[in-house]
């Protein structure tokens, strides 16, 4: 950054490492950065990636919905859809999501992050038929990463107890850093007041 100030590249780079890393560069943020770049090249679609990602990662789903359709306006990006995909649903306009994620999944059934959305999507609007169907689909000769995301959203159809416990363990089986299950695990046990277990599951996750 000291020896190229404005470059572009650059100043990217330094984004990705406050982001990635939390932490300062030359005593700027990476929000800082992404907006002198957005100053200088309002279209640069990794700086507005940077831009709604971060908008997904603070929950602030307002400005993720905002910063992302105004890049969709004017050019179709497969990242840019899946994070307003996660906005939508954190702002609980499940219908929204499933318009925006069904075409991603109509083009691309096997990428895992997609087919999680796509689920999470089904199940929020009331589609249970339709995502318990796809997760059996999916779920043979799946590989580990797929089976965590298939079990953890086939935990959240389970109709007692006992079999969305044996789906969420099964999900941290094939996959024991899948955060959401990891957290639905916390609430599982907190719920019981089974405080240890609770502790254990969060401490994970964070």
């Amino acid at each position: 950054v000291e020896l190229f100030p404005g470059d572009l590249d650059v100043m990217l780079a330094a984004a990705r490492v406050c982001f990635q890393g939390n932490v300062l560069v030359n005593g700027m943020t990476g929000g800082e950065y992404i907006n002198t770049i957005l100053l200088q090249d309002p279209g640069n679609i990794e700086a507005r990636i940077f831009q709604v990602s971060d908008a997904v990662e603070k929950r602030d789903w307002k400005t993720a919905v905002e910063s992302a359709n105004q890049v969709l306006a004017t050019t179709m990006n497969t990242e840019i859809l899946i994070l307003l995909t996660r906005a939508y649903l954190g702002q609980g306009k499940s219908a929204e999501a499933l318009k925006t994620i069904s075409p991603l999944y109509s083009e691309d059934p096997q990428n895992t992050d997609i087919l999680n959305l796509y689920l999470q999507s089904l199940i929020e609007t009331g589609s249970y038929e339709t995502a318990s169907s796809i997760i059996q689909e999916q779920l043979s000769g799946a590989s580990s990463a797929k089976k965590s995301v298939l079990y953890y959203n086939r935990s959240r159809l389970a109709s007692n107890e006992e079999q969305q416990l044996s789906d969420l363990r099964s999900s941290l089986l094939s996959d024991p850093r899948n955060q959401e299950a990891l957290i639905s695990m916390y609430g599982y046990y907190y719920g019981k007041k089974e405080y240890k277990r609770a502790s254990y599951y969060l401490k994970q996750a964070i």
